[in-house]
């Protein structure tokens, strides 16, 4: 038997080839708007790991400003007990001072009753002797209690400025060092921290290049005296 021949009208060929094309379209499109939204789970995975690590950064930040102010009051705690320590004892010699004064005046004030009586001829030479010496060894004892209180305040304000360079409060570190050098010129060190404070915090050769220059002044034999004066000409040239 013969097979067959099955012939297609081409108007129902035309509309098959119409849905062809509209099934490959939708394929098309269906892979495109698969592409995007695989593009769109890898942008978000991305975003997810940089806000993770910001997250990260976030936590870590946190803690370090935690740390910080708690490594900020401690300082500050150990500032003012230091000063208020320190300012004690400044206290306590000033007081003595003042109790000198007083007893000094008390003895002028005597002295000069002497001299009239004296004058008068109602007294001798050896009580106004006797108080001219207690008088003189009054005012050598106020002598060495003044050196003694210039030494504690310029002691008092170099501790001060060791304090407030720990608490990294600058500013006034400087002025505590320049106050210790009013009352005590020649400390080597105290020159040294300064410098190391206008170089490194103010910004300012040449005010660290002279405390340089004066530490090696006041102690020329230091052990770090050729890396003082390397810095010295580093600053100056």
């Amino acid at each position: 038997m013969k097979e067959l021949k099955v012939i297609i009208p081409s108007a129902i060929a035309f509309t098959l080839l119409i849905i062809v094309i509209f099934i490959s379209s939708k394929a098309a499109n269906s892979q495109k708007r698969l592409a995007q939204n695989n593009d769109l789970v890898e942008n978000l995975k991305q975003q997810i790991e940089l806000l993770s690590l910001e997250k990260g950064k976030a936590v870590k930040e946190k803690e370090r400003l935690e740390a910080d102010s708690t490594s900020y009051l401690g300082l500050t705690t150990k500032l003012q007990t230091t000063q208020e320590n320190l300012q004690s004892k400044l206290t306590e010699k000033e007081a003595l001072i003042r109790k000198k004064n007083s007893e000094i005046k008390a003895l002028n004030d005597k002295l000069r009753q002497y001299e009239t009586k004296e004058r008068l001829g109602l007294t001798g030479p050896v009580q106004k002797g006797n108080a001219l010496k207690e008088k003189e060894s009054l005012e050598n004892e106020i002598k060495n209690l003044k050196q003694k209180i210039l030494q504690e305040r310029a002691l008092y304000q170099y501790n001060l400025g060791v304090a407030y360079t720990e608490a990294e409060f600058y500013a006034q570190a400087i002025e505590a060092y320049e106050k210790s050098l009013e009352a005590n010129p020649d400390n080597p060190e105290a020159h040294y921290n300064l410098g190391l404070l206008y170089q490194d915090y103010e910004e300012n050769s040449e005010k660290a290049a002279l405390h340089y220059e004066k530490y090696l002044e006041l102690k020329p034999q230091a052990e770090d005296s050729n890396e003082v004066k390397a810095l010295i000409k580093e600053l100056t040239y």
